[in-house]
């Protein structure tokens, strides 16, 4: 994250080269050997959640980890860019051991707007029971776009969700082999 960032602070400065605008980012990575550690660093409203099943009572997710968003204010996250106070120091990093199943999705504040912890549970272990991760995360994107819009979606007709950018990654964690 560090250099991606000093490279865009150097072309700030340069009219040909700078670009308008901020990001908040999230950056996650695996131990490739045991006990493969999870990092991930995090600024802003962009954030993780890693899922973890539990058999009882039932089997289903629960989130093992998940970020906390990071606002200087409401609608105002912390972001890296040229007009920006933050850096990446500003982000919080997280790190755990990953087990066999665990289900690591990394998503945009459109998702985490739009959807409950819960909700984001139930329905990854849907998509990965009627797809595997693939579905789960089309699944995910679906769902918040459609609370994000409410039962019609057109802007004029909407009620209660937040509509932003909808972007997730997941990866489900397998067994060495």
């Amino acid at each position: 994250m560090q250099h991606a960032y000093t490279y865009m602070k150097q072309c700030c400065g340069n009219t040909q080269t700078a670009l308008p605008g901020t990001t908040t980012i999230c950056v996650a990575t695996v131990e490739k050997y045991a006990p493969h550690l999870l990092h991930v660093a995090n600024l802003g409203d962009s954030g993780f959640m890693l899922l973890r099943k539990v058999e009882h009572p039932r089997s289903r997710f629960i989130p093992a980890l998940q970020s906390a968003e990071q606002m200087h204010g409401p609608d105002f996250p912390y972001q890296l860019g040229c007009s920006s106070r933050d850096t990446p120091d500003d982000a919080e990093d997280y790190s755990t051991q990953l087990h066999p199943g665990d289900v690591l999705m990394l998503a945009t504040d459109g998702v985490y707007d739009n959807l409950f912890y819960d909700t984001i549970c139930e329905v990854t272990h849907n998509g990965l029971m009627s797809g595997g991760i693939w579905k789960a995360c089309e699944q995910i994107v679906d769902t918040a776009y459609q609370y994000a819009f409410g039962s019609d979606p057109t802007p004029t007709r909407h009620r209660g969700g937040r509509l932003d950018d909808m972007t997730v990654v997941m990866a489900q964690v397998v067994k060495d082999s």
